[in-house]
């Protein structure tokens, strides 16, 4: 019989934020990101294509901020504010949501495969051609969002969908 090896992670909260907190941050993020993070909102930047993989951000502006090409892979994104964000052909692969705002966000060819948006909002949200594969879609708010050509089965729960754009 094989043994199997269980790995814990631990780390020590770093303090809040103005606006949220950060509970893990990658070595690889810049100091200057960071100072801006730790700030608690990065409304508005552009930060195209930046690489935020496996982050652990709680309650973070990012609001109307431009994330094209972003990767958020693997990262925990709870009560994050995504409203009105670009995130075009983003990577959000495996990443966690629950309770964020992506009202009005453009996720046009984002990568949202397996992403956990349990209780999350996209109201209005462009998700034409967004890759949907096993996507969980608990409780969420999907009402007026665009779905034109986006493919893959989701894991639908207690979804509002109201007025959705096929």
């Amino acid at each position: 019989m094989r043994e199997i090896a269980i790995v814990k992670y631990e780390f020590e909260p770093s303090p809040d934020t103005k606006q949220g907190r950060i509970l893990r941050m990658p070595s690889f993020v810049s100091p200057e990101l960071e100072q801006q993070i730790r700030k608690g909102s990065l409304k508005e930047k552009c930060l195209r294509g930046i690489n935020l993989m496996g982050v652990w951000l709680e309650g973070i502006d990012f609001s109307d901020a431009d994330l094209t090409e972003a990767c958020f892979e693997f990262a925990v994104l709870s009560s994050c504010n995504f409203q009105g964000c670009k995130l075009e052909k983003a990577n959000l692969k495996r990443a966690n949501l629950i309770g964020a705002n992506l009202d009005r966000a453009y996720l046009r060819g984002a990568d949202l495969y397996y992403a956990r948006l349990t209780c999350a909002s996209l109201k209005q949200a462009d998700l034409s051609d967004a890759n949907l594969e096993r996507t969980i879609l608990r409780c969420a708010d999907l009402s007026g969002a665009r779905l034109t050509n986006a493919r893959g089965n989701p894991i639908i729960d207690r979804t509002r969908m109201e007025g959705i754009i096929s």
